[in-house]
């Protein structure tokens, strides 16, 4: 990635803010798990509601004026889940967001995993195709990042070649495979465990002008 992107891309040392935040990240995206799923009955899950209630009014005792700045940490685009906190599809300061892992390799593609729960699903047992979706965008919009050619998706094809499965460690895989001026375009796919296809996008991205 040239220098200058690097730069535009590097956010503020992590510190125990961020990671006291990702901790309750993760507690949070647990609690939703046990939402969707729990059969407690009806007087307990009252109960429960009240619980939550407090703690929400608890925190919001003190609202950051900009979550996404305060949220964002590390080295870069290289730690995409921290330096883009509470991205839906990635972030890891966003309980809704998968469980994500990514890695820039040395030309510069982007491998790693992905893990759909059950507040992903879509039908019967399997991750809802605007979730998966919702990832394979921002996995190559991370792809044409790490390429230097950061931009806004101009269109995407998303293909679905098999269901999606929850609750899996599913290796993901993107890459920037072409482009000229201000566009680049990339390709990325999902892939199950027995390593078929679920899923696969191409992207068109586009740098926005004066960058």
């Amino acid at each position: 990635m040239p220098e200058g992107e690097k730069q535009r891309w590097r956010s503020p040392a992590r510190d125990d803010r961020h990671v006291a935040l990702e901790e309750l990240t993760t507690s949070v995206r647990q609690l939703v798990q046990a939402t969707v799923g729990t059969g407690l009955p009806p007087t307990e899950l009252r109960a429960v509601a009240a619980e939550v209630d407090a703690l929400t009014a608890r925190l919001e005792e003190q609202l950051d004026d900009d979550p996404w700045a305060a949220r964002s940490s590390g080295p870069g685009i290289v730690d995409s889940g921290s330096l883009m906190g509470i991205n839906p599809a990635i972030g890891r300061s966003n309980p809704v967001a998968p469980v994500v892992d990514l890695l820039v390799g040395e030309d510069r593609s982007i491998s790693g995993t992905v893990r759909f729960d059950l507040q992903h699903v879509g039908p019967p047992y399997r991750a809802h195709g605007g979730a998966v979706a919702a990832f394979l965008d921002q996995l190559l919009g991370i792809a044409s990042m790490a390429s230097g050619s950061r931009g806004f998706t101009g269109s995407m094809t998303v293909k679905y070649r098999q269901a999606t499965p929850l609750r899996r460690d599913l290796r993901v895989a993107a890459r920037v495979v072409g482009g000229e001026g201000r566009i680049s375009h990339a390709t990325g796919e999902i892939y199950d465990d027995e390593g078929r296809v679920t899923a696969e996008a191409e992207a068109m991205f586009v740098q926005p002008r004066g960058t």
